[in-house]
């Protein structure tokens, strides 16, 4: 699977910018109160150690870490691994996300989670980076993932989307920005998604000639029980 990695290096290093800096705390205020309704004993990070320092992940007994570059090929772990996975905005620098989505889906285990964050493509930070505003154009590489395609990748891989947050809204105008989540909240810079694997109940099978046993009418010809002379 193709990735954008010299884009995801960018990103990374944007985040170490004041704008950068500032829009992580927004993102690890947000991810704690999805996180904290979580809990399990396997938990998965994948990305940059950035998001491992900003971000608490006590709830699980177990924290395991993956560089974004392992996304290129099949995830070395055997299939129903983790109790929750955590992917901050790789999607949005690989070429086919539906098959990202579809391989975390393997290694997650019934009824797990999966945190997915990434860039609103109609927020202001993507349009930042269109117009290569100074402060944004270390972005410029990144493919933000809009909601309804997100949500169509997570359907083919037999997730379901529990819950969406969106967060951060940077404007040109800062009491405008302060205004965003109750004028425009669908175009905020990020949203944060809370996934979880389905699970099918094995349907019980109902053994219906069971019923109609008395009701069975022997063949013609057959000789019925009892003593013959």
């Amino acid at each position: 699977m193709e990735l954008r990695q010299n884009s995801y290096d960018a990103f990374i290093r944007w985040l170490d910018t004041p704008t950068g800096a500032e829009f992580m705390q927004r993102e690890a205020t947000v991810l704690q109160t999805v996180l904290q309704q979580l809990h399990g004993s396997q938990l998965l990070l994948i990305g940059d150690d950035k998001f491992s320092n900003v971000n608490d992940f006590g709830y699980f007994s177990q924290f395991h870490t993956a560089n974004f570059s392992s996304l290129n090929k099949k995830l070395p772990y055997d299939d129903g691994s983790f109790d929750c996975i955590v992917i901050p905005h790789c999607l949005a620098f690989v070429m086919q996300a539906d098959l990202i989505i579809q391989e975390l889906a393997r290694i997650l285990h019934g009824e797990g989670h999966i945190v997915v964050t990434s860039f609103n493509p109609f927020g202001y930070i993507a349009a930042a980076m269109h117009w290569r505003k100074k402060a944004y154009r270390d972005l410029v590489g990144m493919k933000p993932l809009s909601l309804s395609k997100f949500k169509h990748h997570v359907k083919r891989a037999e997730l379901s989307v529990q819950e969406v947050k969106y967060f951060s809204y940077s404007c040109w105008v800062d009491k405008l920005a302060k205004l965003g989540p109750y004028l425009w909240p669908s175009c905020a810079d990020a949203y944060a998604a809370l996934l979880t694997k389905r699970v099918y109940a094995a349907k019980p099978i109902h053994v219906s000639w069971q019923k109609n046993k008395a009701n069975v009418v022997p063949k013609t010809g057959m000789a019925s029980e009892g003593t013959h002379d």
